[in-house]
């Protein structure tokens, strides 16, 4: 029994030993057998754009012209051994303009990539940047005829209250866009892309502003509005329920009008009083109280504008009893700093 089990041994040991031998040959290892048959190699190549030795650029779609639409587009691409790209797809970027860069990423050509000596594939991006050229600005003075929407302002409650009225100008820019109608047809539609009120009181302004922003434009025929942008001016007049009065200066109307305090500011460092300062300051005055129920400094020396507003509130004016419909008076208070802190509010 003992014999039989040592030939056993010897038998399986010899067995093993061949095993291990054959699987160690050279050239028959399992890993340097399966690199061999890995033909293939993907090396990632980040921004791809400078390493390109023929780099087409893409047409600019038209409709995206149209529409005004442009930006960076990247593109995914494969490159085979050759320097070929074999596969493009638009990864990030404005979906107008995905198609044309992947027809100009599937053109481009690359000095084949090597690495330890072979030819292998990459994959990367190309960037392309599609960039509307500038556009000639075109003065068109005002524009109010022109306009094929032009809805009015909101009138401020406020402002109508304190008989704030008037022109307000409002100087705009129109760029044109190709929109469909609502039968479904295309065409140019001009949109005021920027508005800022040069003119008219501040509480008129914004609404104003708010109002041209919303206008739109017709296209002329004779002219090719993609190429241009119209700058023109949009005049909206403010017309108040109220009735009022310019009233001129009123400080000979007063009953009672204090003078501004300015011991507070009047100290070296902060304001010193070396030659006469003049401050006006508007007024609405409600004739049957005679109050002024807004004041709004219009000129003068920063520092004493608050102090003359505050003193011009509380000013006082003969009420009237007997009107048939509402009545407000606007007008101006003078306030004359001299030096030594003397105060007139006499305008002569």
């Amino acid at each position: 029994m003992n014999k039989i089990s040592l030939i056993l041994t010897l038998f399986l040991t010899f067995f093993l030993s061949q095993s291990i031998r054959a699987q160690n040959t050279p050239g028959e290892n399992p890993g340097q057998t399966a690199n061999a048959d890995r033909k293939v190699r993907i090396c990632t190549g980040g921004v791809l754009n400078s390493k390109a030795i023929n780099f087409p650029q893409p047409e600019y779609p038209k409709e995206a012209q149209d529409k005004n639409i442009s930006g960076p587009v990247a593109v995914r691409v494969s490159i085979d051994e050759e320097g070929n790209v074999t596969s493009a797809e638009a990864c990030s970027g404005p979906p107008l303009l995905g198609t044309e860069a992947e027809k100009a990423a599937i053109k481009a050509k690359f000095k084949p990539t090597k690495l330890s000596g072979r030819p292998v594939k990459v994959s990367g991006v190309l960037v392309y940047d599609f960039t509307l050229k500038e556009k000639k600005i075109i003065r068109g003075g005002i524009v109010n005829g022109k306009a094929t929407y032009l809805p009015p302002p909101v009138y401020p409650p406020e402002a109508r209250d304190l008989c704030l009225g008037g022109e307000v100008e409002v100087e705009i820019e129109i760029d044109f866009f190709i929109e469909k109608d609502d039968a479904g047809i295309e065409d140019f539609v001009g949109k005021v892309i920027s508005a800022r009120a040069v003119s008219g009181d501040e509480l008129l302004r914004s609404p104003a502003e708010e109002a041209a922003r919303k206008a739109r434009f017709r296209r002329a025929d004779d002219t090719n509005e993609q190429d241009f942008i119209i700058s023109g001016k949009l005049v909206y007049n403010f017309d108040s329920f109220v009735k009022c009065i310019d009233g001129g200066v009123v400080n000979d109307k007063a009953i009672s009008l204090p003078k501004p305090e300015i011991g507070h500011i009047m100290h070296p460092g902060h304001l010193q009083i070396k030659q006469e300062e003049e401050v006006r300051v508007r007024v609405v005055i409600d004739v049957v109280e005679g109050n002024v129920i807004w004041a709004k400094a219009i000129s003068g020396h920063p520092l004493l504008r608050a102090p003359s507003e505050h003193a011009a509130r509380q000013a006082k004016f003969r009420g009237v009893i007997c009107i048939s419909q509402p009545l407000k008076v606007t007008g101006v208070l003078v306030y004359k700093f001299k030096p030594g802190g003397i105060i007139e509010t006499d305008p002569s």
